[in-house]
């Protein structure tokens, strides 16, 4: 589950407290059998729960990203496969910054996100796209310095449901 209903993911109950207590703001994590953590020195992770998102909004302007928490049991068309710390020369909630980072790239990368997938996930799609989703602005503001990797299956109606990553069993 998203760790705020409707991101920002810290519209919700988001603190210092439960960003302390994960140091992902919130979210459980997890390193066993985690694809994400083969990217050395990158700090990346698996979700230790599915997590979904439906319309991600990136504003030009500004490069920010909103995006919306959505249930992983309907039809979500984002799902988190790695989530890390900002590189520490890549201190940015800018997406457009961000996602050109080399340690951003291989991070949410196809080959994590392959590994990340659940056995038949593949099967669900043809194609996927990869994407990341930096801290929002109120995040930002709150300290929050964690980025998402995320992926969408290429379908007809651009949705599928149920989780498709999970660590490695």
């Amino acid at each position: 589950m998203c760790a705020g209903g409707t991101a920002p993911w810290g519209s919700k109950e988001w603190n210092a407290e439960n960003k302390a207590a994960s140091g992902f703001g919130g979210v459980a994590t997890t390193t066993e059998n985690c694809p994400a953590t083969d990217v050395d020195g990158v700090g990346g992770r698996c979700v230790a729960t599915p997590e979904c998102w439906s319309g991600i909004v990136d504003i030009s302007v500004s490069a920010t990203v909103t995006v919306s928490c959505a249930d992983c049991r309907t039809k979500p068309v984002w799902e988190t496969f790695a989530i890390a710390p900002l590189p520490e020369d890549g201190m940015t909630n800018n997406a457009r910054d961000l996602v050109k980072h080399p340690d951003v790239k291989a991070l949410c990368s196809q080959k994590v996100m392959a590994e990340a997938m659940v056995p038949g996930g593949d099967d669900s799609a043809d194609e996927w796209n990869v994407d990341i989703i930096p801290p929002s602005a109120v995040e930002w503001d709150k300290g929050l310095r964690v980025f998402r990797c995320v992926a969408a299956a290429v379908t007809d109606d651009g949705e599928r449901t149920g989780s498709q990553f999970t660590a490695r069993g």
